[in-house]
């Protein structure tokens, strides 16, 4: 309610609430979601804890409820509501390690069974759009992965959960890694501009990441919340006809703060902290049936905050590197197939004086998958996969492995 209140005062400072704009209909709402299963089986040669496989199976299931009315002075009022549905804990998962003097920790990010994935309120007219509340940032909306077919995705690599990280690792896994530490899980001002010769503008802000964010650095004897700061993201999209080819790309910029403050009474005299910029680029061309495309993201971390304890640096969490990934497919009636290749890389694995490993810390991944559509918003995916990691160093370990899995998508 308190949500619904401030919304409705910031429309009326708008002057998008006043009488005249009022509309003569409610608001509709339509609902819609997707339901995703599938059963695989994984292998991994991990020559630091020894080889090991494993038949797995899981569900992916969230449904949106979405609403708009158009008032009298021509601007539209919307919302929108997704929740996660899935049993368990399966949501989207990020992965971080972090060291306090010689020891790893590991924290995982997740959004568990019947948490919210988005939950905006908007406002659409000839300025473009204004969208209050959770949703993704201006740049995960804009850069869009290479093709790939079914449930495990490039960046949002699902599949590090079945073929996993080398031991001592600083790779980060989960959400949107092509446009990395996304602040998704928290509430954010996203505007977008009107689309002009194909290439649309928008930027979002984020007042605090706070411990919903998906990205944020929790350390022992620290909870997320207090290293939360500001996010800032922006983005330029293109989308236009060459001839019969049809051509999508974007351009992004993302920054994240870490305020370095300690959880009182922890006994830190500061936390982890510092600054997160990612640059990111996609770009896809769709010719008869085919699709090519391909998306980047480089990284670059600032130090710790001045005071901030060594062991703290963000640096140590979250190392600079390189992320891409490039792919093709081809549809012909029910058919696909897709071709895929995604790389990450940390140039520096724990840094800052670490003991535990040094240098680059890898992942690359090679995938096939071929697709077969039952029905409209029905398909049926073969996904296949190999995955090799590498931490380098003394102490660094290395894995490499492959899934098979059936998976079937219900969209409705």
């Amino acid at each position: 309610m308190k949500k619904v209140l401030l919304l409705g005062a910031s429309a009326l400072a708008l002057g998008v609430g006043s009488s005249a704009a009022f509309a003569d209909d409610p608001v509709k709402v339509t609902i819609s979601g997707t339901g995703q299963e599938w059963f695989g089986y994984a292998s991994n040669n991990r020559s630091d804890v020894g080889a090991y496989s494993k038949i797995f199976s899981a569900s992916n299931n969230s449904f949106a409820l979405n609403g708009s009315t158009k008032l009298d002075n021509g601007i539209t009022v919307s919302v929108s509501l997704s929740m996660n549905a899935s049993p368990g804990g399966e949501g989207s998962n990020a992965t971080l390690q972090t060291k306090t003097g010689n020891a790893l920790n590991t924290t995982t990010y997740s959004v568990g069974t019947g948490s919210a994935e988005t939950n905006y309120v908007g406002f659409a007219g000839s300025f473009g759009s204004v969208n209050v509340g959770f949703q993704s940032n201006a740049a995960l909306g804009a850069i869009q992965d290479a093709p790939y077919l079914g449930v495990a995705g490039l960046s949002w690599s699902r599949w590090s959960g079945w073929v996993h990280p080398s031991a001592n690792g600083n790779l980060v896994s989960g959400s949107g890694q092509d446009v990395t530490y996304d602040d998704y899980w928290a509430n954010k001002v996203v505007y977008s501009s009107p689309v002009f010769a194909g290439i649309q503008v928008s930027g979002s802000f984020t007042p605090n990441m706070a411990s919903q964010d998906g990205g944020t650095v929790a350390t022992s004897g620290a909870t997320g919340g207090n290293w939360g700061g500001d996010s800032e993201s922006l983005a330029v999209t293109y989308a236009g006809d060459f001839g019969s080819a049809k051509v999508k790309g974007a351009l992004a910029w993302t920054g994240e703060s870490f305020n370095g403050q300690p959880t009182p009474g922890s006994g830190l005299t500061a936390g982890q902290g510092g600054h997160v910029n990612g640059y990111a680029g996609s770009l896809s061309v769709t010719f008869g049936g085919f699709t090519v495309g391909g998306s980047v993201n480089d990284r670059e971390v600032g130090g710790k905050p001045p005071g901030a304890v060594a062991s703290y640096d963000l640096k140590t969490a979250l190392a600079e590197g390189l992320t891409w990934d490039i792919g093709a497919q081809y549809k012909m009636g029910p058919w696909g197939i897709a071709v895929n290749y995604f790389t990450s890389e940390a140039d520096d694995n724990l840094g800052n004086g670490s003991t535990l490993a040094s240098g680059k810390d890898h992942v690359d991944f090679g995938g096939v998958q071929l697709e077969y559509a039952l029905g409209p918003g029905i398909t049926l995916d073969w996904e296949n996969g190999y995955a090799q990691y590498k931490t380098d160093g003394a102490t660094g370990g290395k894995n490499d492995g492959f899934y098979s899995l059936l998976s079937t998508t219900v969209n409705f």
